[in-house]
């Protein structure tokens, strides 16, 4: 989050906009690892 702000304050945009704009991604990054987990979960027997 850290590096959104100083970006942001660097190329004079909002910092509000910024952080919208990263919703999408992380999310989408969030639901990669847990399908990444699922599935190793399944194939080595996890609980």
């Amino acid at each position: 989050s850290i590096v959104i702000v100083i970006y942001a304050a660097t190329m004079n945009t909002s910092i509000g906009a910024m952080y919208a704009a990263a919703i999408l991604p992380g999310l989408m990054l969030i639901l990669g690892d847990m399908v990444i987990v699922h599935t190793l979960a399944k194939r080595r027997n996890f609980p």
